[in-house]
């Protein structure tokens, strides 16, 4: 899975990724939170809700990614 790959390299285990899919969200969602992804939508996902979980991730993350 690409998010096992992006979390064993160390220049880029720090970038947050948000899952946004149309696989099942009962067989995705807990493998992707478990692989690191910093959230998880199905599609069609709320775009307020999406907005808002991109700004709180990328708030969290502003002095951890590199410049």
């Amino acid at each position: 899975m690409v998010l096992d790959r992006l979390q064993k390299d160390d220049k880029l285990s720090a970038i947050p990724v948000i899952v946004l899919t149309a696989r099942d969200a009962q067989s995705s969602e807990q493998r992707c939170l478990h692989s690191g992804a910093a959230a998880f939508f199905q599609k069609p996902a709320d775009n307020a809700e999406l907005l808002s979980v991109i700004r709180a991730t990328l708030k969290s993350t502003a002095s951890v990614l590199p410049s």
